[in-house]
Order: structure tokens, then C-alpha cells, then sequence
């Protein structure tokens, strides 16, 4: 048994040796799951609540700060869990912020009952909003000239988006190892009206 987790292991690390990222990250990230995997919801006996917060380089202006709270729970007469999940990050000067809130479904079945071997696959569902301050923003004009930039402001720069994400989770007492894909709808992240995808 042993020998087939090693091998299914490196065969995930070979295949999926490739990773992109477009947002922020927890140096704890083990204490924030449902972040991590929609399959962690709901994976303790009790209900759960997570609150991280980070600031990323808080000596410089306009630094990286990002608040996380979660919610989730068991339901062990329908193998499932369900959770909440809302995480608001802002970057940067212009206040580039996104605000994403969530719900998580997990479900959980033995796949070796002698041995405790679970496979949980999990699925989130989440609305996502990202927003601009253009008053904030310093250009190149306005640091030769010293006066207000040439460039017209657009009226509003929101977006709204829908988006999912999937992951699987195999777990015993002594182990557990998963994975997790995001952005499976690809919603479009430009602000300025172009079509620009993030990738899977």
C-alpha cells in the first residue's frame, strides 16, 4: 500500500510540476484550510471558524494586506461538510482591491475502511469583486509636472465575476495529500475593458 501512495505521489509531482499564481498567500497556511482546498471543509468532527490577516511590507506605502475568515461545518449523517468562505485583499498605492466571498460543499467516503483511507472531494463556488482608486494612482506626468495627470479617469473601475474551484483530498491518520484547481470558470481580471483571461 505504501509503495502505491509513494508512486501516485511522484506521478503528481511529475505531472503537475508546472504552477501559476495570481493572488496573495498565508506563510501559515496550514491555518487557513478551506483557502487551501474546498475538500477541507468540514473535515473536523466540531464546527470551525479561521480568521488570518496579513501585511505584507507595512514599512512602505501602499503595502500588501489581506483578511481571511472562514466558516465551516460537519454533517457526518450525509458524509459532508459545507463552510463560508470571504477574503478581502488590498495591494499597492491605488488600492487595488479584490473581495471574494464563497461557499464550500465537501463530501467523504472510505476508500479502505481497515486502514481509515477517506477520498473528499470538495467544490467552491465564489463571487468576486475587484476595484481600483484611480485618484490614487501617481503617473509619470505627474511627477515631471507636478500637477494632476492628463489621463482621463474611467467612471467606475469595478469588475464582478463568478468563479470555481475544485480539489480532491485523500486523507488517513497518519497522512493526507490532495489537489486543488482554481479559476475553472477563467473570468476576465481587466479593469480597463479588454478580455483577459486568468489561466487555470
Amino acid at each position: 500500500m505504501k509503495t502505491k501512495i509513494t508512486f501516485l505521489t511522484l506521478l503528481c509531482l511529475l505531472i503537475f510540476s508546472d504552477g501559476f499564481s495570481q493572488y496573495f498567500h498565508f506563510s501559515q497556511f496550514y491555518a487557513s484550510p478551506t483557502i487551501l482546498a474546498p475538500s477541507f471543509a468540514g473535515n473536523v468532527q466540531n464546527s470551525r471558524f479561521v480568521a488570518n490577516y496579513r501585511d505584507q511590507w507595512p514599512s512602505i506605502p501602499g503595502s500588501f494586506v489581506t483578511f481571511a475568515a472562514s466558516y465551516d461545518l460537519h454533517f457526518p449523517k450525509v458524509n459532508s461538510g459545507f463552510g463560508a468562505l470571504v477574503i478581502r485583499d488590498q495591494a499597492g498605492s491605488g488600492n487595488l482591491g479584490r473581495t471574494d466571498v464563497g461557499i464550500l460543499y465537501s463530501w467523504y467516503t472510505p476508500i479502505a475502511r481497515r486502514e481509515k483511507i477517506y477520498f473528499r472531494p470538495g467544490v467552491q463556488l465564489k463571487m468576486s469583486q475587484r476595484k481600483l482608486d484611480f485618484e490614487k494612482l501617481v503617473f509619470n506626468d505627474m511627477i515631471q509636472s507636478g500637477a494632476l495627470t492628463s489621463i482621463e479617469p474611467p467612471p467606475d473601475i469595478r469588475d464582478l465575476s463568478l468563479d470555481a474551484t475544485a480539489s480532491v483530498l485523500i486523507y488517513a491518520p497518519q497522512f493526507w495529500g490532495g489537489i486543488s484547481v482554481d479559476h475553472l470558470l477563467r473570468p476576465n481580471e481587466s479593469l480597463s475593458g479588454s478580455d483577459t483571461r486568468v489561466p487555470i
